[in-house]
């Protein structure tokens, strides 16, 4: 059973084993890191980008409108 095939057979199923089992380790630790990072209150960008395109009504009115003081002062009334 020492042939070159045999031993080139060994060495993949050896191989794979140890991938296999980095993969694992490294998936476990993956889940982990983002089971504690959701926890915190760690910024994730990619909710933060949903809220800086929404304009304020406000700040657009101001833009918008070149007599927008005189309808900011009446609505404050």
């Amino acid at each position: 059973m020492d042939t070159p095939e045999c031993a080139i057979a060994q060495t993949l199923a050896h191989t794979a084993q140890i991938m296999g089992r980095l993969m694992t380790v490294a998936g476990i630790g993956f889940l982990t890191a983002l089971q504690i990072f959701s926890k915190r209150g760690v910024p994730q960008p990619w909710r933060m980008r949903q809220h800086c395109t929404e304009p304020d009504p406000h700040e657009t009115a101001v833009l918008l409108d070149s007599d927008a003081q005189p309808k900011l002062q009446r609505t404050q009334r």
